[in-house]
């Protein structure tokens, strides 16, 4: 069982110091013990949405025992494929005109999957988006202002939301929907369904208009959906204890592997100790025997100079002349 999120940039964790830990997918897996994968895309349009979950879903990414977050964003973005000599690009409009990469789960350092961009690891990157961009920048304005239909984009997002949620519940997915902020919010779509939220993530957490949530907010809205996703039973439970279970067992590995290091890091530093204690046993050993040798030649030598002395005392007696009286 893993997590999926996808939205837009309120789900990607825009404006956060750190998205990869501070963001509702990362919190709300967290609680879950759930590995996850977020496609959240700033600035995505519900084209992107309704496309990558099928995609997902269709290259067996995304199974049944998953659980899916769907964050839909507001109705009239709309996505523009790019081909730009062998490489994909997509263009969100009308509220940008950069050029962005598709999502991909790719291995990162030590085969950790996560979500990256496409073209990440192309040489030169930055700069064929920017040479893109400035290439059709006229023609994305024009666009825009002939070809984005307003009652056209809105029925096109309430087919995108009626297909695809009956698609899953159809299917038997885990899935649940909500809008980015009030602003998007499309009324009469699936309202009386339980896990089509009526709340958006901007209007329970306070955000003001379509400004991102902040810390806090995403905390909020990661302990709201975590409540709905025990109420809806979408937990396997038993899948779930195994995750607890691999999680615990990585944290015990690594906390044995941790005091294994203690452990031979005191052996070595006692084997030192003991290395210095008998060292200093033998030399305490020698430098006694060594004394004692020496107080031995010191009293040898001092006998020899003694008896030295008596030898000269008498040979002086010897020599010393005689009276005539």
């Amino acid at each position: 069982m893993k997590l999926f999120t996808i939205g837009c940039s309120f789900t990607e964790g825009q404006d956060l110091k750190k998205q990869s830990i501070e963001s509702y997918p990362h919190i709300l897996a967290k609680k879950l013990e759930l590995e996850y994968y977020n496609f959240g895309a700033a600035g995505a349009s519900n084209d992107y949405i309704f496309r990558k979950i099928f995609e997902l879903i269709n290259s067996n990414i995304i199974t049944k025992k998953d659980i899916i977050v769907i964050q839909w964003t507001h109705f009239l973005r709309k996505e523009l494929p790019i081909k730009h000599k062998k490489y994909n690009f997509f263009n969100y409009l009308p509220n940008s005109f950069h050029t962005y990469d598709d999502k991909k789960i790719t291995k990162m350092d030590g085969n950790i999957e996560s979500v990256q961009n496409t073209n990440k690891d192309i040489e030169g990157i930055d700069k064929i988006k920017i040479e893109i961009e400035k290439t059709n920048k006229e023609i994305l304005e024009k666009y825009v202002i002939n070809f984005i239909q307003e009652e056209y984009q809105l029925n096109t997002t309430k087919n995108y939301i009626n297909s695809l949620y009956t698609y899953l519940e159809y299917l038997g997915y885990k899935h649940i929907h909500f809008f980015g902020w009030s602003g998007c919010i499309i009324d009469s779509i699936f309202d009386k369904k339980a896990n089509f939220i009526k709340e958006s993530f901007g209007e329970y957490t306070s955000t003001k208009g379509n400004e991102h949530p902040n810390k806090k907010g995403h905390e909020k809205w990661a302990n709201f959906l975590y409540n709905k996703i025990n109420e809806f039973n979408y937990l396997d439970t038993f899948q779930s204890q195994i995750n607890g279970y691999r999680k615990e067992l990585i944290r015990l590995n690594t906390e044995i592997e941790l005091n294994l290091e203690t452990f031979h890091k005191q052996i070595k530093e006692q084997q030192i100790i003991n290395l210095d204690n008998e060292l200093n046993k033998i030399k305490s050993i020698r430098l006694k025997k060594l004394e004692e040798e020496i107080e031995e030649e010191t009293i040898r030598l001092n006998e020899i100079k003694n008896q030295t002395k008596k030898e000269i005392e008498i040979e002086k007696q010897k020599r010393k002349p005689k009276t005539l009286i």
